[in-house]
């Protein structure tokens, strides 16, 4: 039986807005104390892939 191949699309964004993204999902967050990376990695992967990353 063929099997369907998936195709992943990745979206081409700026590193500006992906810092800014980042941003409002920290301040929302309560601007808790780090260095930010979870943020940056979330807003990366949502705005090139469309959904959240998973850990």
């Amino acid at each position: 039986m063929p099997t369907l191949a998936r195709h992943h699309y990745v979206r081409l964004v700026s590193e500006e807005d992906i810092r800014k993204f980042a941003y409002q999902k920290w301040e929302e967050a309560g601007k808790p104390d780090g260095d930010g990376q979870q943020f940056w990695l979330e807003a990366e992967s949502e705005l090139t892939h469309g959904y959240p990353k998973t850990t």
